[in-house]
């Protein structure tokens, strides 16, 4: 059976990209006729085939099931949910005895638990970005409303000057690039700088997301983890934003209230 660190060395150049990314998997075993997802369902899991085989498989009208694609060891299958807010759009079943290792990375975790400081579990995520990606600085830009501009929010360890400074002279075209490509999900720059913006569910602009690396390239399986990880991001901090909206129009009724 192949190892969870050999499985992502597919993917991943970095020895210590594929170790770090390695802890945030675990391991499942599915017998053989096990339905790993169901078509509909709103399982958020990613998964890599460690052992055996998955089939996928989708209901056609009238009756029946159709087999769009047999997996075996190696393969990685279930990201489209996890790139999205959609349901299952196929199912996923065991073909023999199955050993899985499977990704779920909860942003909503740490944004629970920074309570009101949005700053620093943006600099928690930017962290985490950091083990499932090949970059080196990173940064986040949330739009304010009130300027109509983008303010640098958050910074990720080893994010020198240079690179801030970059940035900074280039983020309002790709800001404009995003509000005219509502469905564009990432631009990857020459393969070292990945641009990711920042949405809520319904696709409003909250911001940028920005990872660079001098060295190496942003490549596949690491773009569509980066991919994940920021539109929960999004999820996430629109949440708060009515959270703290909330908070905002019950403090304002106790002044008036006080004031009668």
């Amino acid at each position: 059976m192949a190892g969870i660190k050999e499985i992502l060395g597919k993917f991943f150049t970095s020895e210590d990209v594929a170790k770090s990314l390695s802890a945030l998997f675990k391991e499942v075993a599915f017998k053989k006729g096990d339905v790993v997802f169901k078509e509909g369902s709103n399982s958020r899991e990613l998964y890599l085939i460690a052992e055996g085989e998955v089939q996928i498989l989708k209901e056609i009208p009238g009756g029946g099931m159709k087999i769009f694609a047999v997996l075996g060891e190696g393969d990685v299958f279930g990201e489209g949910s996890l790139l999205s807010s959609r349901p299952r759009s196929a199912s996923a079943v065991a073909v023999s005895s199955a050993v899985l290792y499977m990704f779920k990375y909860e942003v909503t975790r740490i944004l629970s638990g920074a309570g009101a400081d949005l700053r620093g579990a943006c600099a928690e995520v930017l962290k985490k970005l950091s083990d499932v990606t090949v970059s080196e600085q990173a940064c986040v830009l949330l739009h304010n409303v009130a300027t109509a501009k983008e303010d640098m929010f958050a910074v990720g360890e080893g994010s020198d000057a240079e690179f801030i400074s970059k940035i900074t002279a280039i983020s309002s075209d790709k800001v404009k690039m995003f509000l005219e490509a509502p469905s564009l999900r990432y631009e990857n720059e020459k393969g070292v700088t990945l641009w990711l913006p920042i949405r809520n569910s319904q696709g409003k602009f909250l911001g940028i997301v920005i990872l660079g690396n001098k060295e190496g390239e942003f490549i596949g399986d690491q773009v569509k983890l980066a991919v994940a990880v920021t539109e929960q991001l999004g999820t996430a901090i629109d949440r708060h934003y009515k959270q703290e909206d909330d908070k905002e129009k019950q403090r304002l009724k106790q002044r008036i209230v006080s004031g009668l």
